[in-house]
């Protein structure tokens, strides 16, 4: 099935991930190097290293020489994949290195970010370390955070829905629309999932029998709308009988994240919630909380008119490799 995505950038830190997101950006692109540009953000230098010991450079030449020595590794990571700079893009900026990406999104019409989870004590709770978080909140195109040295196919794909009358159910149709792709893409079993959290009520010691009834039947009676409500967005989107569909009651990031664990689920497709129009990110309770307990692959989607906060710089140095 041929990608849907047109211009991908990949974003590598001159770590071992480099190798892995390498290959799986060009699974994505559909082997097809033209659509991938590559960016390598160095951080800068603080002034006072370049004095810290007589002869040292100044900061100005530390930090020429270390964005150098990126173009020079980027070039070997090139080598490595027989990638041709005249078909893939090569950049190596310098700044903080969310916003550098998101820059270069916006310079370059970039229509998917690639990263690797940046996590890196082994113990670690999530995968995603503050470089994720952050683009998750305020890349304004989709992000595709990649468990490290994870297979390159996906097996299972989830569509993780929202609820109805909210803003994550505007994301809905985009979330099963790219699940099914990337599902289809790597002939992966396709999973839709749903939770459902009931209304908690007091259970008060004055309660009829009768009033307890018709609390029970209530919540029973909402339960069957949710379940023909999610009956329905399956259907509409065509995917009843390819897909698996399932319903959960509970709390939603908790139980979503147990089903990503018993199923062994490889890729999460989630929505992560904006104010529409308004600069910022105001990312969903429940995303933010699986975000921090999941260790599967996520690709996390904006809703419509979602605008970054990111301004772009162009005075910010940049190195083409």
């Amino acid at each position: 099935m041929p990608t849907p995505y047109r211009r991908i950038l990949v974003s590598v830190d001159g770590s071992s991930r480099d190798h892995y997101v390498v290959q799986q950006a060009l699974h994505v692109a559909g082997h097809q190097p033209e659509r991938l540009t590559f960016i390598r953000v160095v951080e800068p230098i603080p002034e006072q290293i370049g004095w810290l010991a007589e002869g040292y450079p100044p900061p100005v030449d530390l930090q020429q020489m270390h964005m150098e020595q990126a173009q020079t590794e980027m070039q070997g990571l090139f080598n490595q994949f027989q990638l041709d700079n005249a078909q893939s893009g090569c950049i190596v900026a310098q700044g903080q290195t969310y916003i550098e990406i998101i820059r270069q999104v916006l310079r370059g019409g970039h229509d998917l970010v690639i990263r690797a989870g940046d996590a890196s004590h082994p113990f670690a709770k999530t995968i995603f370390g503050s470089t994720c978080r952050q683009l998750m909140r305020k890349c304004p195109v989709p992000v595709l955070a990649v468990k490290p040295l994870g297979d390159q196919r996906y097996r299972r794909v989830l569509a993780a829905l929202g609820p109805p009358h909210s803003r994550e159910e505007t994301l809905n149709p985009d979330i099963l629309r790219k699940a099914h792709e990337l599902a289809r893409l790597d002939g992966a079993d396709l999973h839709i999932a749903h939770v459902w959290q009931p209304e908690a009520f007091p259970q008060l010691p004055t309660w009829s029998e009768e009033l307890r009834r018709q609390m029970a039947d209530w919540t029973a009676q909402q339960e069957q709308a949710r379940r023909a409500w999610l009956e329905q967005v399956v259907a509409q989107a065509g995917l009843a009988a390819e897909a698996k569909t399932h319903f959960l009651h509970g709390e939603p990031s908790l139980t979503l994240s147990e089903l990503v664990e018993s199923a062994q689920m490889d890729l999460v497709v989630m929505g992560t919630v904006a104010r529409t129009g308004i600069e910022g990110f105001l990312i969903g309770n429940t995303a933010e909380k699986l975000l921090q307990e999941i260790h599967s692959a996520i690709l996390a989607l904006k809703p419509e008119g979602f605008q970054t906060p990111v301004k772009l710089d162009d005075s910010s140095p940049h190195l083409a490799c």
